[in-house]
């Protein structure tokens, strides 16, 4: 049996993390060549902690959780339930230096949570993580008790209230907007959004990757997608 593309970061007994995509490039066309990262739950499986409200402990306060009539965009029962299932076979080795090699070599860029929300973790393994490729993309719901994930990751907000929240505490800021709510001031178009017209890859982009000291870059919106907007445009 082929082992999984993939090794054990972090795990506290609790909760665990696995890096996917280290000998293959992913062929998703929107991210592009991603080296994915999943921090799971480890007593329940991903679906099961939706469904219950455990996830909180990989997730926080996310307001995209569906326990809290959110729209996670992320299906549990896709890939963050095979690498829960394949973590629990022991399939996955602990992750060493050496694993991460062709990975860089191809030039991937790391992604800091493909699930779960990189704050549930702590700081230094990511930045351990993420010395090792050029560009990382990441996000996390969690930045106003997260501020050491400032450099490392966008502060995922909901509003424009919140956006200027953010800002005004040093975060670049990853927005949701609605259908033809106009961008912000310093905001710009996802480039890997349908609306750019996919003009880049996240893989690619690398604008997602959080906020350097005196930063000037804009900060980046999307329209907002997800399970609830499909289910929207179905009901409609």
């Amino acid at each position: 049996m082929t082992p999984p593309d993939g090794g054990i970061a972090y795990d506290d007994g609790e909760i665990f993390v696995v890096v996917t995509g280290l000998r293959r490039p992913s062929s998703n066309a929107k991210t592009g060549d991603l080296v994915q990262t999943w921090i799971l739950v480890r007593a329940v499986a991903p679906v099961e902690a939706q469904r219950t409200g455990e996830d909180a402990l990989v997730c926080g306060s996310c307001p995209q959780r569906p326990a809290l009539g959110g729209s996670c965009y992320v299906t549990t029962a896709h890939a963050p339930l095979s690498v829960w299932r394949a973590y629990h076979a022991g399939r996955y080795p602990v992750l060493k230096p050496e694993h991460l090699q062709r990975a860089r070599a191809r030039g991937a860029a790391l992604r800091i949570g493909s699930y779960g929300d990189p704050a549930a973790v702590p700081a230094k393994m990511w930045a351990a993580l993420s010395a090792h490729f050029r560009r990382t993309v990441g996000y996390t719901h969690q930045w106003q008790s997260a501020p050491e994930l400032r450099s490392l990751c966008m502060a995922s907000v909901d509003s424009p209230e919140e956006r200027e929240e953010a800002r005004a505490q040093g975060w670049r800021t990853f927005r949701m907007r609605r259908q033809g709510e106009p961008l912000l001031a310093h905001e710009v178009v996802c480039p890997a959004s349908a609306e750019a017209g996919f003009s880049r890859t996240c893989g690619t982009c690398g604008a997602c990757d959080g906020a350097r000291s005196e930063d000037r870059r804009a900060s980046v919106a999307i329209v907002e997608h997800g399970a609830r907007v499909r289910r929207l445009k179905v009901i409609a």
